[in-house]
C-alpha cells in the first residue's frame, strides 16, 4: 500500500495527548449530591460568624440557630452621622460586601466606603 504510514495493518498510534486524556478521564471523580464539591458555602454562616467576632452583644442563639439581634444592633446605633470602613479583603467575595453595605442601609448607616 503506497502513501501508508506506520507501516502495519489497521494499528492505530495513539500519541502522547490522547493517553494523558484517557488518564484524566479514568482519574476523575464521579460526583454526588451528598459530595461537599456540589454544594454552595454558606455565605450568611460565615457573614454571622464574621459579626460575631466584631459585635458578640449582638449575636443570639435561638430555637433557628443564630441570629442577628436586631434590636441590640439598633441600640448600637450611635446618634448621628456613622461612617463605616472595613476591607475589601475582610468579605468572601462582591456579593457578601454588598449585603453588609444593604443591612447598614437599613439602619441608615449610609456612609460605608471600603479600603
Amino acid at each position: 500500500m503506497a502513501g501508508r504510514k506506520g507501516g502495519g495493518k489497521g494499528k492505530i498510534m495513539s500519541s502522547p495527548k490522547d493517553k494523558k486524556n484517557a488518564k484524566d478521564k479514568a482519574a476523575m471523580k464521579k460526583l454526588t449530591a451528598a459530595d461537599p464539591e456540589t454544594r454552595s458555602p454558606d455565605l450568611v454562616r460565615e457573614n454571622i460568624e464574621k459579626l460575631k467576632e466584631l459585635f458578640p452583644e449582638i449575636i443570639t442563639e435561638g430555637p433557628d440557630g443564630t441570629a442577628v439581634n436586631m434590636d441590640v444592633l439598633k441600640a448600637l446605633h450611635p446618634a448621628g452621622d456613622t461612617t463605616c470602613v472595613f476591607r475589601d479583603s475582610a468579605f468572601a467575595d462582591d456579593v457578601a460586601k454588598t449585603n453588609l453595605a444593604a443591612i447598614l442601609s437599613q439602619y441608615d448607616i449610609t456612609n460605608v466606603r471600603s479600603l
